[in-house]
C-alpha cells in the first residue's frame, strides 16, 4: 500500500492573555434545526458586529484548512453541485520540553468523528483510551460546506473538534511544536480510491495535486500509484508561556502579527469587481474614460472598442456586466399536431402540449467591495503557489524528512530527540496510518525547538542546527528561493515538505469577511429622478443628499476572497497581481430592502419538496424598485479566529478611505455611492415582432410583422405607400391648400377624396397614412385661421426629414440584401408591427410595479446596424417618436427647387406631430403595441436601464420577396416623346419592363411601354409632343430573372481546408474556367448570370448567395432530393486557372 502525503495549512493562535469577550467577533454558524416537514429558511450566521459570549481562553488554538482540491464542487446536468467528502479522523501530536538532553515530551489528541453530528475529542490517546460511541450519523458525508455555508470550514468556532483543537498548554514550558495528521476511516471516500494509473492521473489533475520529484532523482523511474491519501501539517518553534524560549537566541520564537493597522487599509466600491479594481488603480486626476478603459481591460472587452460601433458596444457590454442572469421558467402551450398516414390525409390530428423556453431574466448585482492592505492570507485558495504548474506539491510515504542538520556538524536527526517508540500507545482501533510515526520524526527534524544542539545557543544567537532550520523559512517567500531545497550549509535527509504544510511562529491573520453597516437613502421621486441615458440611468442634474430620516439602515457580511488578484493575473505584471487585495460582494441589499426572509434553506429529515420556502408577509416598507444612494458608515475585517480590526466608523481614529468606481461616484458627495434604479426582483424586457394585422401574437416564419413599405422622395417631397407584397397604392404629397394630400399611384382609380385607409390593404398602414393626413389638415386649418401653431412644419415634411437624417446613421451592408432599387429609386422603409413588454418575476407581485412607469428608449444612433428610423407607441398614430432628440435639432431642411438642402440645425423640427423626447414609458406587465419604421434587414435596440440593452433583428425572408418587386413611380417631365413611341434614357443594370404613365384626361390613365434611347440620331416621322407623367419599372420576378440570365453550369469546385474557394466548369468552346467565389458572388448579384449544378438525368439546381448576419457571404445550392448542398458532391477542379 502506497500513501500520498498531502500538506494542509495550519494556523496556531497562541492566547496568553484572554482579555474581554468584546475583543472577539462571533463567527460561529448556528446549527440548523430541521422542521417537521417542508422547507424553511433559518438565519444561521450571527448578526454583523456581534461579539463572542466569552473571551477566547488561554492556550494554543489550532485550526487547519482543507486542501483546495477538496473545496471545489462539481455541477451536474441538473445544476446541483456536489462537493467531495473530507477526511473524518484527525490525530494531533504535540512536542514540548527541552530537546537537550531530551527526549522531548510527546502528547496526542484524537478527533475520531469529525463528520459526526456531535464531534468529540479524545485526550491523552497515547495512554490508549477506548473510543466513545460515535453517536448519530449524518445523512451524508462531511464536506467543506458543513451546514451549507461556503465559508463554514474557515472559522475556528465552526469546526472545533473537526478541524480545530484547543490545547490549554497546562504545565508546559519552552518550545512547542504540533503535528496534525488526517485520513478517511472509510477508504471508499478517499479521493484516491480509483483503479488504474489513468484514473489516478486524472484524479490528481482534477484535484490540482502533483507528486514532487527532487531534481537529483531519476525522473525516468516509475513511481508507485498511491491508493490512499494522508493529510499532514506542522507548526514549529512556538514559545510558551512567552514567545521566546530557551535556546532560540532571542530570535526564533518571535511571532509576527499579520493583522494590519486601520490606517493601512483602503476600501473601493464598484458596480463590478473590475470597476472597483479600476477605482483602486485610478489616480485623482485621471479622467473617467481612463477608468472605463481599465474596466474594459479587466473584463476582456477591449476588443469591442476597436470594432465597428466600438464605444457603443463597450458601453452595452459593461452595462450588462452589472447584471446576473438566470433561465426563466419554461412555459407550456398547445399546438396542433397533424396525424400521420391516412389520418393525416383526412385532416386528422390533435392538440399536444409543448414546453417553450422563455427568455432569461436579469437581476441587478450588488456592489463589489475591494479591500487593499487587509492582510490577505494564502491559507485558502493558494495551495499551488510553490509550483510552476500551480499545483499542490505532495510526496509519497518514504520521502519524509529524517534529518535536518548542518554540513560537517550535527546531522539533526529527528528520531534522536524522540522516545524510541513515540506513538506506541495508540490503539489499533484508532486506525492511525503507519506513516504518522515518520511524520512525527519529520516534525522533530524540521522544528528549531527540537534541534539536538540547543545547548550551543547564546542569548543572541541560536544553535547552528536551529539556525539552519529557521533559515529554511526565508525560502517560503516564492521570490527568495526554492522552498523544496535545503538552504546553503544545511544537510537534509529526505524530501522537504511543501511550505503549505509548515507554519513558523506567528500570530495568524486570515481575513474571511468584512462586516459592514450603512444607509440606503432613497431618491425622493424614485426612478423618476434619474434620466435614462444611452444605456443606463444617469445621475440627476443636481444631486441633493436625501434626508437621513428617509433612509434605511443596512447591514451585511462580505465574504472575502482573492478573486481580485485572480482577475489581475495575466493583465498586469505578476508583481502587481500579488498585491494585498481582497474582494467580495455586498450581498443582501435587495433582500433587506424587500424584507424577505434570509438565511439558508433547511429541509425536513425526509423532505422531497424542492420548492422555495414560503416568504413572510409583506413589510410596510417593502421596496420593489430601488433608486438612491448608499453610504457605508462602519466596517471591520474579521478573521477565522474571530480577531478583527475596525477600519471604518466613528470610533476609528484614522478611518480607511473609501473610493467609488466611475458609475458609483457622486460628484460633490464623496461618501455616497449611486444606486441606479433597479428592480429588486428578476426582470426582463421583451421586444417581439407581432402579426402585421394588429393581432397580439408573435411573428414567425408563417406570420409576417411587415405591414407595408414607405418610399420617401426628398426631391418631390412625397411619401409613397406599398403593401407587404411590394405593390404600390399611392403617395402623400404637398398640397397648397390642405398642406398634404393623398394621390393614388399611376394606373389606379382616382380616390376622389377618400382616405388612404380605404385602399391600403393593411389597416395599420392605412391608419398611419390617415393620421398623418389628418395632422396636416389640422395644420392647414391653423394656418388659415392665423393660429401660431400654423408656423410648424407639416407632418409629411417632418417625417421625410426624420427618415433622411436617421437613415444616414444606418449601415446594413451585407445584411439587407440587394433585391430593391434603393440607390436608383429611393430607400424603402419597412412598416413593422411589434409589441414591448416589461416583465418582473416578483413572487410578491407588488401592485406598485404595475403603477411604475418604466422609461424605454427604442433605437440608437450609435449602432450602425440599428435601423429604427421612427416609431409610434400604442394605437396613438397621431404622434411620431424619434430615436434621439438630436434628430429633431439637427435634421437638415428638404431640398429646394435648386436641389440645395438646408443646413443642419438651421430649422429644428417643431411639429406637434413629432415627439422629440426620445423615450416613452411602459408599465410592467402591460404589452404596448408599436409601429416601427425600419430599414429592411436591420436591428432595433431597446434600452430600459433596468435590464441590459438588447437587439432584435428583422428576418430577411420577411422583406426580400416584396423588395424584389417593389418599384416606385418617378414623377418626370416635361419630356419630348413621339406620338408613336416613347423613348427615354433608362439604366442598363435594371432588369424589367419600363412604362410611362400619363393622364389623357382627369381620372383616365394611359400607359406606354418605354423604349431605351440609343446613341443614334433618329428623326421622328411625326412631330414630338411634351408630356408629364410617371416612369415605373416592373421588375422581373425571381424565376424569370434566372431564366433570362446567362446560364453557367458548375461541374467542379476548388476547396481549401474543406471550404469552397472557387467554381469551375467548361466554356462553350470546351475551355475550362475557374472563378474565385468572391467574383462568382458579384456575377450572381449582377443578375446577368445564373450559376447552377446539374447531375446527369436531373433538373438544374440553382446556386444562391447566402449573406449571414455576421461573417462573409458564401455560396450554396438550393436543397433538393439529391443533397442539402450539391456543391459538396462536386469533384475537385484539377485544371489550373
Amino acid at each position: 500500500m502506497t500513501t500520498l502525503l498531502v500538506p494542509v495549512a495550519l494556523d496556531v493562535l497562541v492566547v496568553r492573555e484572554p482579555g474581554a469577550a468584546s475583543d472577539w467577533a462571533d463567527t460561529a454558524l448556528t446549527r440548523p434545526i430541521p422542521p417537521a416537514s417542508g422547507r424553511v429558511q433559518q438565519d444561521l450566521l450571527p448578526e454583523p458586529f456581534s461579539a463572542r459570549s466569552t473571551a477566547r481562553p488561554a492556550g494554543a488554538h489550532l485550526h487547519w484548512g482543507l486542501p483546495d482540491g477538496l473545496t471545489r464542487g462539481v455541477a451536474d446536468d441538473t445544476g446541483a453541485t456536489t462537493f467531495p467528502p473530507v477526511p473524518d479522523r484527525w490525530l494531533v501530536v504535540r512536542l514540548s520540553g527541552a530537546a537537550t538532553p531530551g527526549p522531548r515530551a510527546v502528547e496526542a489528541w484524537l478527533l475520531p468523528y469529525a463528520g459526526a453530528i456531535e464531534p468529540v475529542r479524545v485526550d491523552r490517546v497515547l495512554t490508549g483510551p477506548t473510543l466513545p460511541a460515535p453517536g448519530p450519523a449524518p445523512r451524508s458525508p462531511l464536506t467543506a460546506l458543513g451546514h451549507g455555508d461556503l465559508g463554514w470550514a474557515g472559522y475556528y468556532d465552526n469546526v472545533t473538534h473537526r478541524f480545530a483543537l484547543h490545547d490549554e498548554l497546562t504545565g508546559v514550558t519552552g518550545p512547542v511544536a504540533y503535528l496534525v495528521v488526517g485520513w478517511y476511516t472509510d477508504p471508499t471516500r478517499d479521493p484516491l480510491h480509483v483503479t488504474g494509473e489513468t484514473a489516478y492521473a486524472e484524479r490528481m489533475e482534477d484535484l490540482g495535486w502533483q507528486v514532487h520529484e527532487p531534481d537529483d532523482e531519476d525522473g525516468d523511474e516509475d513511481q508507485p500509484v498511491p491508493d490512499r491519501s494522508v493529510y499532514h501539517a506542522a507548526a514549529v518553534s512556538i514559545g510558551w508561556p512567552t514567545p521566546n524560549w530557551p535556546g532560540d537566541g532571542g530570535l526564533l520564537g518571535r511571532e509576527t502579527d499579520y493583522r494590519p493597522a486601520p490606517d493601512q487599509v483602503a476600501l473601493a466600491l464598484g458596480e463590478t469587481l473590475a470597476e472597483a479594481l479600476a477605482a483602486v488603480a485610478a489616480e485623482p486626476d485621471d479622467p473617467s474614460e481612463a477608468a472605463r478603459m481599465v474596466e474594459a481591460l479587466l473584463q476582456g472587452a477591449l476588443a469591442d472598442v476597436t470594432g465597428a460601433d466600438g464605444p457603443a458596444r463597450l458601453d452595452a457590454s459593461l452595462h450588462q456586466s452589472r447584471f446576473g442572469s438566470a433561465p426563466a421558467a419554461a412555459g407550456n402551450e398547445y399546438i396542433w399536431q397533424p396525424a400521420t398516414g391516412s389520418g393525416g390525409a383526412a385532416g386528422g390530428g390533435s392538440f399536444v402540449q409543448v414546453e417553450r423556453t422563455r427568455p432569461r431574466v436579469w437581476h441587478a448585482l450588488e456592489p463589489t467591495l475591494v479591500v487593499t492592505g487587509g492582510g490577505r492570507s494564502p491559507k485558502h485558495g493558494a495551495d499551488g503557489r510553490y509550483s510552476e504548474l500551480g499545483t499542490l506539491l505532495c510526496r509519497l510515504d518514504g520521502q519524509t524528512v529524517r534529518g535536518f542538520g548542518v554540513a560537517g556538524g550535527d546531522a539533526g536527526r529527528g528520531a534522536a530527540v524522540l522516545p524510541p517508540t513515540p506513538l506506541a500507545g495508540l490503539l489499533p482501533q484508532y486506525g492511525v496510518p503507519a506513516v504518522a510515526t515518520d511524520l512525527l520524526v519529520e516534525l522533530a527534524s524540521i522544528d528549531p525547538g527540537s534541534a539536538p544542539d540547543l545547548a550551543l545557543s547564546t542569548a543572541t544567537q541560536p544553535s547552528p542546527v536551529a539556525a539552519a532550520r529557521a533559515a529554511w523559512w526565508a525560502s517560503f517567500d516564492p521570490g527568495v528561493g526554492d522552498p523544496t531545497s535545503a538552504p546553503p550549509g544545511a544537510v537534509v535527509e529526505g524530501q522537504l515538505p511543501s511550505p503549505v504544510g509548515v507554519t513558523p511562529p506567528s500570530r495568524p491573520w486570515n481575513p474571511l469577511l468584512l462586516e459592514w453597516s450603512g444607509s440606503y437613502l432613497p431618491s425622493p421621486r424614485g426612478a423618476h429622478d434619474w434620466p435614462l441615458g444611452e444605456v443606463d440611468f444617469e445621475l440627476p442634474a443636481a444631486v441633493t443628499e436625501p434626508p437621513a430620516e428617509t433612509g434605511r439602515t443596512l447591514r451585511g457580511r462580505v465574504m472575502l476572497s482573492a478573486s481580485a488578484a485572480a482577475l489581475l493575473d495575466g493583465t498586469i505584471d505578476a508583481q502587481d497581481a500579488e498585491r494585498d487585495l481582497l474582494s467580495g460582494e455586498l450581498v443582501g441589499i435587495a433582500e433587506q430592502l424587500r424584507r424577505d426572509a434570509t438565511g439558508l434553506v433547511v429541509d425536513a429529515p425526509n423532505a422531497t419538496d424542492t420548492a422555495q420556502p414560503p416568504q413572510p408577509p409583506r413589510a410596510p416598507d417593502f421596496v420593489a424598485l430601488r433608486a438612491g444612494y448608499l453610504r457605508v458608515d462602519r466596517a471591520r475585517l474579521v478573521d477565522g479566529f474571530g480577531r478583527f480590526v475596525e477600519v471604518l466608523g466613528p470610533e476609528v481614529a484614522t478611518p480607511a478611505p473609501v473610493t467609488h468606481g466611475a458609475t458609483l461616484a457622486v460628484p460633490g458627495h464623496p461618501d455616497l455611492a449611486a444606486l441606479r434604479p433597479r428592480f429588486t426582483a428578476p426582470a426582463r424586457v421583451l421586444l417581439r415582432f407581432a402579426d402585421a394585422t394588429g393581432a397580439l401574437r408573435d411573428a414567425d416564419a408563417g406570420i409576417s410583422p411587415v405591414c407595408g413599405y414607405l418610399v420617401p422622395s426628398l426631391v418631390d417631397r412625397t411619401l409613397e405607400f406599398f403593401d407587404d407584397k411590394g405593390s404600390g397604392y399611392g403617395r402623400l404629397r404637398p398640397d397648397p391648400e390642405t398642406v398634404t394630400a393623398w394621390e393614388e399611384d399611376p394606373g389606379r382609380p382616382a380616390t376622389l377624396g377618400a382616405p388612404p385607409s380605404r385602399f391600403l390593404p393593411n389597416p395599420l398602414l392605412g391608419r398611419f397614412a390617415d393620421r398623418m393626413l389628418a395632422a396636416d389638415h389640422a395644420l392647414a386649418t391653423a394656418r388659415a385661421g392665423g393660429h401660431p401653431a400654423g408656423g410648424a412644419q407639416s407632418a409629411l415634411e417632418s417625417l421625410l426629414r426624420v427618415l433622411d437624417t436617421t437613415r444616414w446613421t444606418v449601415d446594413v451592408t451585407g445584411r439587407a440584401g440587394d433585391e430593391h432599387l434603393a440607390l436608383l429609386l429611393g430607400r424603402p422603409v419597412a412598416v413593422v408591427r411589434a409589441y414591448l413588454k416589461v416583465e418582473v418575476e416578483d413572487p410578491r407581485q407588488p401592485p406598485e410595479n404595475a403603477r411604475t412607469g418604466v422609461p424605454v428608449r427604442l433605437g440608437t444612433l450609435s449602432r450602425s446596424q440599428d435601423g429604427l428610423l421612427a416609431y409610434c407607441v400604442g394605437d396613438d398614430l397621431d404622434r411620431l417618436h424619434i430615436v434621439d432628440p438630436a434628430v429633431a435639432l439637427l435634421a437638415p431642411g428638404l431640398p429646394d427647387e435648386s436641389g440645395a438642402a438646408g443646413l443642419p440645425g438651421a430649422d429644428p423640427i417643431t411639429s406637434p406631430y413629432v415627439d422629440t423626447s426620445g423615450t416613452f414609458t411602459v408599465n410592467p406587465g402591460v404589452p404596448v403595441p408599436l409601429t416601427l419604421l425600419m430599414v429592411p434587414g436591420s436591428d432595433v435596440h431597446v434600452t430600459a436601464g433596468l435590464v441590459p440593452q438588447k437587439a432584435v433583428g428583422l428576418l430577411r425572408e420577411w422583406t426580400a420577396p416584396a423588395l424584389s418587386r417593389l418599384s416606385p413611380a418617378l414623377r418626370y417631365g416635361p419630356v419630348l416623346r413621339d406620338l408613336e413611341t416613347t423613348r427615354l434614357p433608362l439604366p442598363q443594370d435594371v432588369r424589367g419592363s419600363w412604362h410611362w404613365h400619363r393622364r389623357n384626361a382627369p381620372g383616365e390613365w394611359t400607359s406606354d411601354s418605354v423604349v431605351p434611347t440609343t446613341p443614334d440620331a433618329l428623326l421622328p416621322n411625326e412631330p414630338s409632343v411634351t408630356s408629364e407623367g410617371w416612369l415605373q419599372v416592373a421588375l422581373v420576378a425571381d424565376t424569370e430573372y434566372y431564366d433570362a440570365a446567362v446560364p453557367v453550369r458548375v461541374s467542379c469546385v476548388r476547396t481549401v481546408n474543406g471550404t469552397t474557394v472557387g467554381l469551375g466548369g467548361l466554356n462553350g468552346d470546351g475551355s475550362h474556367f475557374l472563378i474565385p467565389v468572391p467574383e462568382a458572388i458579384e456575377l450572381i448579384g449582377s443578375g446577368r448570370f445564373a450559376f447552377f449544378v446539374q447531375e446527369p438525368g436531373t433538373a438544374r439546381v440553382a446556386i444562391r448567395v447566402v449573406r449571414p448576419r455576421t461573417g462573409r457571404p458564401y455560396l450554396r445550392t438550393v436543397a433538393d432530393d439529391a443533397s442539402p448542398n450539391n456543391l459538396d458532391s462536386l469533384p475537385e477542379c484539377n485544371h489550373v486557372r
